[in-house]
């Protein structure tokens, strides 16, 4: 009886040794740390029968004073025997469990992620603070266990823009050391991440894919680019290919969006898909197609970061659309339901892009011209995109366009010329001649908002009473002034005189075929 009680003396004095070595040991260890730069700060560590160790609201802040990580539990089991053996050291510790812990990350372009730029993993040496000397390369580590993360969360700050990941879990191995086996899952609303990685000697290779990515925390690797947002958006699968060397961290992404929305230099786009290869210095974009303001448009070429240069994204993108309505630019530019075709392209960078391109137009109708093969230039400026060498063909003459619209407003302003217009061909025969004539118009993205005015004039032509050409008279000239009003064509103070008698007369915008004088009273006669 006796006997057995020593027995069970001995065993009580053990286990209590034993758990005072393993808390002595975490504590050294906490101390004595040279995994993370900056410090390392606990509440309370206690010692489980078991040799296992509790450390509880651990919190890591950065040589800067911020908070890298804070943890409510972490623990830490500890081989019974060897921390009495060998009295205390890490290489008792067969596992590490960090619980529920929560990362606070920032990366920015030309410094990578400050979590990873903070660890000082054996047998890599850390970065030279100015001033100082360089320090030697961190002792190789006895620890051949497991460290685990379990449920997770990290909050990236990542250039400027905030993205969470939560259910972050992980394993790394260190039973190979100095190769680490690490792998980890991670989730974000209906995102799912798997990464895998293997690490030794500083260098690393990272592979895993993105379920559901939303297309935001994609570009989140990306600085700014002002012009270009994109708002929602998915990709199935975002292939991930990193690797770390001498030259630090590289990231390769690749990834097949889905459904996407934003807006492109303040045009609203929707239903955006494509294919994209990006890394940290460049992104390609393979054949976007997107619809604007409902209408297909197709988009490509290449975005770099401008990582490791004050420079900001810099843009070398084309664009094209092959039936593009002119409503859908502005609604008070219906112009009998007329499709544009054009092409162009973005360069520059994010703070000064430029985008020039060119247009044309098979047949559109602008009462009263019918105007047909128009084409032009543009190019975009400070939000207008401003008409150059513009012309089309309107009654057997050359008509010239110039002026600007403002996509995302709908707002637009444009100045028309016409000489030695074909009189006949505008009026279905009624006069004969040359005309002359300018216009000025403007209007709003709404329908019917047209407005503006001009003159118009002609000289010597004929005027014809029945279309069966059965009575003429001789018109010795014609002119007035042009009002558009609500998006209608009409005239003012217009007269023609016939012979020798004047007319007050107004022209109206009949059908498409045919432009209308109506003669009104006669306001004088001359001898001559």
């Amino acid at each position: 009886m006796m006997g057995a009680l020593a027995v069970l003396i001995a065993i009580a004095l053990v286990i209590k040794s034993g758990g005072g070595a393993a808390s002595r040991m975490a504590e050294q260890m906490l101390a004595r740390q040279n995994v993370v730069a900056g410090t390392l700060t606990y509440e309370k560590i206690n010692a489980g029968f078991a040799g296992d160790v509790e450390i509880r609201n651990l919190v890591w802040k950065a040589p800067n004073g911020d908070v890298k990580m804070e943890m409510p539990l972490a623990t830490a089991s500890v081989n019974f025997f060897d921390a009495l053996r060998k009295g205390a050291g890490v290489g008792a510790v067969t596992n590490i469990v960090f619980n529920r812990p929560k990362f606070y990350g920032v990366y920015e372009e030309g410094q990578g992620l400050d979590l990873l730029n903070l660890l000082k993993l054996a047998g890599q040496e850390n970065a030279q603070e100015v001033g100082k000397k360089p320090e030697q390369p961190d002792n190789p580590t006895g620890f051949r266990g497991l460290i685990e993360v379990k449920d997770g969360e990290l909050d990236l700050v990542s250039n400027g823009k905030k993205v969470r990941l939560d259910k972050i879990n992980s394993q790394m191995a260190f039973k190979q050391y100095p190769l680490l086996r690490a792998s980890a899952t991670g989730n974000k609303e209906k995102c799912d991440l798997v990464l895998n990685m293997d690490y030794e000697n500083g260098s690393a290779r990272v592979t895993g894919e993105a379920k559901n990515a939303p297309v935001p925390d994609v570009l989140a690797m990306y600085p700014d680019m002002k012009h270009i947002k994109v708002t929602d958006g998915v990709v199935p699968t975002v292939k991930i290919a990193a690797s770390k060397d001498r030259g630090g961290w590289h990231i390769r992404l690749d990834g097949k969006p889905r459904n996407m929305a934003g807006e492109f230099f303040g045009l609203p786009f929707t239903d955006g898909e494509g294919t994209f290869t990006a890394d940290r210095d460049m992104a390609e974009l393979q054949t976007v197609q997107a619809n604007v303001k409902g209408m297909p448009v197709t988009l490509q070429g290449t975005i770099k970061s401008g990582r490791g240069t004050p420079l900001p994204p810099v843009f070398d993108l084309s664009f094209s659309a092959n039936n593009f309505k002119t409503q859908a630019l502005s609604k008070g530019l219906y112009l009998d339901d007329a499709s544009v075709v054009f092409s162009g392209k973005v360069t520059g960078t994010a703070v000064e892009p430029k985008i020039e391109g060119t247009f044309s137009c098979n047949y559109l109708y602008a009462a009263p011209l019918q105007m047909n093969s128009l084409h032009g230039n543009y190019v975009w400026n400070a939000g207008k995109l401003v008409l150059h060498k513009a012309e089309a063909m309107s009654a057997g003459a050359k008509v010239t366009l110039d002026g600007f619209l403002i996509p995302a407003a709908g707002d637009y302003q444009f100045s028309l010329v016409g000489n030695n217009l074909d009189a006949a061909q505008m009026t279905d025969n009624r006069i004969t001649g040359v005309l002359r004539m300018k216009a000025r118009v403007a209007g709003t993205d709404r329908a019917d908002s047209a407005a503006g005015n001009g003159a118009f004039a002609l000289e010597n032509g004929r005027y014809y009473h029945t279309e069966g050409n059965l009575r003429s008279e001789e018109v010795r000239y014609m002119e007035g002034n042009i009002v558009i009003l609500n998006g209608q064509f009409g005239t003012k103070d217009a007269v023609m005189k016939l012979g020798r008698n004047k007319y007050s007369i107004a022209v109206a915008a009949g059908d498409k075929d045919a432009a209308e004088i109506r003669i009104g009273k006669k306001l004088s006669s001359s001898l001559f």
